[in-house]
């Protein structure tokens, strides 16, 4: 533990460092007073939770406050603690994500949280009261908590758990859970994101333009071990493994609106049972439809669905699948052998393995995610 009895002030000498990270321990203090810079700019200083405990010695309306930047705070992986310990305190500071860790409330007192905060962890109220003006995706109020409410109308959120069960969709309130929700607002419970595109446009952009946390996945033979740690001993046995439904379920849990999937990667290698992939290249799909049994999983929990794919991935083939498919031979790099490339047959295969992913899911997806494949941004050089 350790104790600032005149408060934290980060200004008082501008020609050093002040960068504050709370990995573990207590810090007890009646105010924070740092900069908020970004790392690499002039005298580096931010201040970070990332699993101590920050307690408040005095009642202190602003008891964050930040000069510089965008005035924000971070929460990293080991997440926020904040005690109150029978004081009234107020952050107006933004709390982000400097990780993927939530925010903890401990102790008697009130915690008001007036800034725009985009943590990605569940907001927890252990004990006292916590009075938020706009609810993180998961809240959680335990036995000896109150969450107030302090805004009007109406708020979505996905995850809402009170005394340690999640609510189904609704409406929840002061009138719904008195002693655990107070204040002027509503909770909505949704049960996930709607799969409906922006308001008059069809073409997906805009809304995926409108998400912001979703979640990167490479499920690739030759790159992903198993649980073991071994190697698979083929796609076949890959896409066997693979659990659809405890994939979405993690997902639902983390709160994300999307998740980009691999369609192929390495050595063109297609997650579901490809039959212009076998024509082209047998051996190069899986039995299993692997992306059919996840887009069912993860699209009912309410969650977006993007797929990767790789137009100019023939450097990871056989010579022989080289020929094959045009790509001709190893060049340089992601390159082919230019002497060799083949690019009406490339792009004939390429059409035809995208032509396939497209009739069968077309419909169901948000969109894909095109690998460029090379760092000199030309791959207009290999694909139409």
């Amino acid at each position: 533990t350790l104790t600032a009895t005149n408060g934290i002030d980060g200004s008082t000498n501008g020609s050093v460092t002040f960068a504050i990270d709370l990995n573990g321990g207590t810090l007890r203090t009646p105010s924070i007073h740092v900069a908020d810079r970004e790392i690499g700019t002039y005298n580096n200083a931010w201040f970070t939770f990332n699993g101590g405990t920050l307690e408040a010695t005095a009642d202190n309306p602003d008891f964050i406050t930040l000069y510089g930047g965008n005035e924000n705070a971070y929460i990293g992986n080991g997440g926020a603690v904040i005690d109150t310990a029978g004081h009234d305190i107020g952050i107006n500071a933004n709390l982000v994500a400097g990780g993927v860790g939530g925010l903890s409330k401990l102790g008697q007192g009130t915690l008001i949280l007036g800034g725009l905060n985009t943590y990605i962890g569940p907001t927890t109220v252990q004990e006292g009261t916590l009075r938020i003006h706009r609810p993180t995706s998961r809240m959680e109020v335990m036995p000896g908590g109150l969450l107030e409410l302090g805004f009007s109308g109406s708020s979505s959120l996905r995850v809402l758990v009170i005394d340690g069960v999640s609510l189904p969709p609704g409406v929840y309130n002061a009138s719904t859970h008195p002693g655990r929700l107070s204040g002027t607002g509503s909770l909505v419970v949704s049960s996930g994101y709607s799969n409906e595109p922006w308001p008059g446009v069809s073409d997906g952009i805009s809304s995926f333009r409108r998400m912001k946390y979703g979640y990167f996945v490479h499920y690739v033979f030759g790159g992903t071990r198993k649980s073991d740690g071994d190697w698979p001993s083929d796609a076949n046995d890959m896409a066997d493994r693979f659990d659809a439904e405890g994939f979405a379920e993690d997902l639902a849990s983390m709160g994300v609106e999307y998740v980009i999937f691999t369609a192929w990667h390495f050595n063109v290698v297609c997650l579901w049972p490809s039959a212009a992939m076998e024509q082209w290249m047998p051996g190069h799909t899986v039995n299993r439809d692997l992306l059919g049994d996840l887009l069912d999983a993860v699209k009912a929990k309410g969650i977006r669905v993007l797929f990767y794919t790789h137009p100019r991935d023939g450097h990871d083939m056989s010579a022989a699948d080289q020929i094959t498919t045009g790509w001709g031979g190893p060049g340089v790099g992601a390159d082919p052998d230019w002497n060799l490339f083949d690019r009406q047959k490339w792009n004939d295969f390429t059409n035809d393995i995208y032509a396939d992913l497209i009739d069968r899911y077309g419909s169901r997806i948000d969109g894909l995610f095109i690998d460029e494949g090379s760092a000199a941004g030309d791959s207009w050089k290999v694909v139409d």
